[in-house]
């Protein structure tokens, strides 16, 4: 649920996989994201597939094997089957030599194609673990709280920082339906560790803040809280906006590892009484002290909450299942280019022959031809926009 640049992913992997960029340079912007239960056929990352085609296609001995054996101008026809889904990349693995025809036809279509000594099962793992990572937590804890509000309405939990993540969005609607996105600093997110603490990647107190939004689905008026960044981690940062915006004494905890997330939040009623403070420190040491094994447990049903807490009676609910789904439409982005205006709309046109808004949440791209375009303006308006808007 999550999205990722391929010049991010190259940046990051460049080093441990030795990679090289060898063609279609300009396609860097391109994105991934977690959107596969849109497109149930469509994976990540994957070795070369015409059937259940890859956003990242991977060409490694036997692949390449596979096109050598083949004529020139079935070579052509495979290679523009590639190119006839949503093809994001593709990487040549092994040490072998990208097809001309294959370097040819990215740097067409600006598809990145990069190429790397290491065995093929490698580049998908190392990929295929690198982009299940991002903004996972935080996608669980937004699901938590809209879970514990019963709102019926969009959540959105913001946070925004002077450090190397400018912004982290998580926006969570009834299903629960979830969506994600991040804009970092690729320099100084590489100068990071892997285990670079809250505080260290959306800066220090005072720099980043914490939002969340209640946006009702019937209309109603907008709430939100907003608080200052007091913590290192994404539970901590939830439990000082719980405690701080609205006064609900929480513990939460989360664990993101091999490919999943889980998290277990336990929040004091406000209709408590004094008699029951122990029960109430009692719940939140257990969840405090538990081990990660024992987070994931609990979070997947009966029995591992049950173990976390011998002690209570627990009444569970019908389990939902999260996933992604955008709010983006081709009207919504018609309203974003009105806001940018016409002297942008024309600066695209002059550029580009077209008019192309990619969704930071879903990497959808919008295209817009210039008749498409200059229609979305009546006959004599003027630009009165200052600022553009971004979708």
């Amino acid at each position: 649920m999550r999205q990722v640049s391929i010049e991010r992913l190259f940046s990051d992997n460049r080093e441990r996989l030795n990679l090289t960029w060898r063609a279609g340079r300009q396609g860097g912007n391109r994105v991934l994201t977690g959107d596969t239960e849109l497109k149930p056929t469509m994976g990540q990352v994957g070795h070369m597939n015409f059937i259940h085609p890859f956003r990242i296609q991977i060409l490694g001995a036997a692949e390449i094997a596979y096109l050598a054996a083949l004529a020139e101008d079935e070579v052509r026809t495979a290679i523009d089957r590639l190119f006839a889904g949503e093809l994001i990349a593709a990487a040549v693995a092994n040490g072998e030599t990208a097809p001309p025809y294959l370097v040819q036809r990215c740097n067409a279509a600006h598809v990145p194609l990069l190429t790397s000594p290491q065995p093929s099962p490698h580049l998908v793992d190392v990929f295929r673990y690198y982009l299940a990572r991002v903004l996972a937590e935080l996608c669980a804890a937004a699901a938590l709280l809209a879970a514990a509000l019963k709102f019926d309405g969009g959540l959105i939990v913001q946070l925004v920082g002077g450090g190397p993540v400018r912004l982290l969005v998580v926006e969570c609607n009834p299903g629960p339906a979830l969506r994600a996105m991040a804009q970092w600093d690729d320099a100084r997110v590489r100068a990071l560790g892997d285990d670079a603490t809250l505080d260290a990647l959306a800066g220090a107190p005072g720099d980043a803040r914490l939002s969340i939004t209640l946006d009702p689905r019937d209309g109603g008026p907008m709430y939100q809280g907003i608080v200052s960044l007091e913590a290192a981690s994404v539970a901590t940062m939830i439990e000082h906006y719980l405690a701080t915006s609205e006064q609900v004494a929480s513990r939460l905890a989360l664990v993101a590892s091999g490919g999943e997330v889980a998290g277990v939040l336990v929040q004091r009623m406000p209709s408590s009484l004094p008699i029951d403070d122990g029960v109430w420190a009692r719940v939140a040491r257990a969840l405090g002290a538990a081990a990660d094994a024992a987070v994931v447990a609990a979070a997947r049903g009966n029995e591992g909450l049950a173990a976390l807490f011998p002690d209570d009676d627990l009444r569970v609910f019908a389990p939902s299942s999260p996933r992604f789904a955008c709010t983006c439409s081709r009207p919504r982005v018609e309203g974003a280019l009105r806001v940018a205006g016409r002297a942008e709309i024309e600066e695209a046109l002059a550029a580009d022959g077209q008019v192309e808004v990619v969704c930071e949440f879903c990497a959808r791209r919008y295209h817009f031809a210039p008749d498409e375009a200059r229609a979305l303006f009546p006959a004599g308006d003027t630009d009165a926009a200052t600022a553009a808007t971004r979708h």
